[in-house]
């Protein structure tokens, strides 16, 4: 069986049949995974989580997932599902110091703690802060309110029931601090002998808990979150010799200085007054990196920082950051307080910034979930009418919002974009712009080219840009049917060879859209270079020239699109 106070059992119950132990697990992912893979075919499954209780000798079993049909639970709205609130393991007074602890407290106790200007490892070793937590009473109730009602709603007991284990849980924890306060077992030292208490406590039982409440003493001291963060890193160079007292030694740090680097009144007052979010998300990214450059405006302790970060010492800390990085892309700010063409750039900026600091601390993917979001709310009306609002013409508004998808990021922001691209290629606006002689035919082909040459080279989504390339092109072929522009092209010129030059120039230009206008042109040009011996009399009436106009004509068919064999056959590539 597996070992430890918590561990998984999975079972399975065939559709005529009765429970049976499939098998038994120490991870509640691996738990659940498991049992999916089982269930199927009539087939029955759920996983309990079983909780050692040493007072009684005996478990707790509660239900942590359900899948596949049968009487038991047909009626239960909740079959198949797991809670995606993930509770606190608290059932030992232990448990409220670990990681997953920690980082409740401070998501639940956000604006105490940042008042107090104290991380939640402060608050748990040092009982000055217990004490001012146990006399606010309202916020204390508050937290364990919250977490009751996440583990009844995972299946752990009624929140009553976990009100009452939640208090006496948190009582016998800060009664270990008092008392341990009370009889002066709370090591002390001078901010100098760090080193000397490591080691002093290397071995004890409870050597993590001390040296903690000994950091947090001194950490009481400091006035502002940089001269805590500076006063903590510079015991880093006052580590033990002893490989086991060095190692809890950094530990310990590393633990203190990511709870502060977590605490986003502390990161405001470290990385100092910035002029807008994106700038301290820059700033963040180069730290994260251990890349930040000296800086007169920076405090001690981030400059610190930035130099333990690049000898990757303090993973806990370079995680927490990656955290504060991705939290704040995920949030509702704007990166800057200017105008929305300068949110797209530094946006763009700043991913290009990410996506160098990218590895294991900060996934690719993660990186990727918060660019989705953040770039998602250009296409919210309202804001979409902020990033068009500077076009004068609805031509203008096309070309800023295919500029917009280089900004986008996730196939769903794209194809919300593809939605709107299409309607405004195809509203009434845009032809009615077009087609109207308000402005000179050769500015509007050129912008029909040129919009459809930005969507054929954009990321859009290859049917959208079908339809829209082609849209464009039926109002570059309407201007030009109802212009004559190329019976107008070859009026005037004097016999079929310039008739096809100029033809053949007009496609090699930047006025026809690729497609059935700049085909009109091209077939036009071919019937003129294939009728009797204007092909021949143009390559060979000057010995001298005949390599350069076929190269020069090489050259232009290329350019308007033609295969130059179809017309020159095996001499074109001469």
């Amino acid at each position: 069986m597996a070992t430890g106070k918590i561990h998984y059992e999975i079972h399975i119950k065939p559709a005529k049949g009765k429970w049976k132990m499939a098998g038994v697990m120490e991870s509640r992912d691996a738990a659940i995974r498991h049992a999916r893979e089982l269930s199927g075919s009539g087939m029955a499954v759920q996983v309990t989580k079983e909780t050692h209780q040493p007072g009684e000798g005996n478990y707790l079993s509660v239900c942590i997932f359900r899948e596949g049909t049968t009487n038991s639970w047909a009626r239960d709205p909740n079959a198949g599902k797991v809670d995606l609130v993930e509770a606190l393991p608290c059932f030992q007074p232990g448990d409220l110091y670990s990681f997953e602890s920690r980082q409740t407290i401070a998501r639940l106790m956000r604006d105490s703690l940042s008042r107090w200007q104290i991380t939640p490892l402060e608050l748990l070793h040092h009982p000055g802060h217990l004490e001012r937590l146990e006399s606010t009473g309202t916020v204390l109730q508050a937290a364990v309110q919250k977490v009751a009602i996440a583990q009844s709603q995972a299946g752990e007991g009624s929140v009553a029931e976990r009100v009452k284990t939640l208090h006496k849980l948190i009582s016998d924890a800060m009664k270990t601090v008092f008392v341990d306060h009370s009889k002066e077992r709370l090591p002390k030292f001078d901010r100098t002998d760090f080193a000397a208490l490591a080691e002093k406590l290397d071995g004890h039982p409870r050597s993590e808990y001390l040296l903690n409440c000994a950091i947090s003493d001194q950490l009481a001291q400091c006035e502002s979150w940089d001269q805590k963060l500076s006063t903590v890193l510079q015991w880093i160079t006052e580590l033990p010799a002893n490989e086991t007292a060095n190692r809890q030694a950094l530990n310990s740090i590393d633990g203190f200085v990511a709870e502060i680097m977590s605490a986003p009144s502390a990161v405001k007052d470290i990385l100092g007054q910035q002029e807008s979010l994106g700038d301290a998300i820059a700033l963040l990214v180069r730290l994260f990196s251990g890349q930040l450059a000296d800086d007169n405006n920076l405090g001690k302790g981030i400059l610190a920082l930035n130099r333990y970060l690049a000898t990757d010492r303090l993973p806990q800390s370079r995680m927490s950051i990656a955290k504060r990085i991705l939290e704040e892309l995920g949030g509702n700010q704007r990166l800057t307080h200017t105008s929305i063409e300068d949110e797209l750039i530094i946006t763009k900026k700043i991913g290009s910034q990410i996506t160098l600091a990218s590895n294991s601390f900060l996934p690719q993917e993660q990186v990727l979930a918060a660019f989705r979001e953040r770039t998602r709310r250009f296409l919210v009306p309202e804001t979409l009418e902020q990033v068009l609002a500077s076009a004068t013409n609805p031509a203008k508004r096309v070309e800023k919002l295919i500029a917009l998808s280089e900004h986008l990021v996730g196939n769903a922001n794209r194809r919300q974009l593809a939605k709107i691209l299409t309607g405004m290629v195809t509203e009434h606006a845009l032809n009615e712009y077009f087609l109207s002689n308000n402005t000179p035919v050769s500015e509007r082909l050129r912008q029909l080219t040129a919009l459809q040459e930005k969507i054929l080279q954009s990321e859009i989504d290859s049917p959208t840009k079908r339809v829209t390339t082609e849209r464009l092109d039926y109002l570059c072929t309407s201007i030009v049917t109802s212009h004559e522009l190329l019976e107008k092209m070859i009026r005037n010129q004097p016999n079929a060879l310039e008739k096809a030059l100029s033809l053949l120039k007009l496609a090699a230009s930047d006025m026809l859209t690729r497609g059935k206008a700049r085909e009109k042109a091209q077939r036009q040009a071919l019937s003129y270079l294939r009728e009797p011996g204007v092909l021949n009399d143009y390559l060979h009436s000057s010995a001298n020239q005949a390599d350069n106009r076929k190269k020069e004509l090489t050259l232009l068919l290329q350019q308007a699109g033609i295969d130059p064999h179809t017309v020159l056959g095996q001499s074109a590539a001469a």
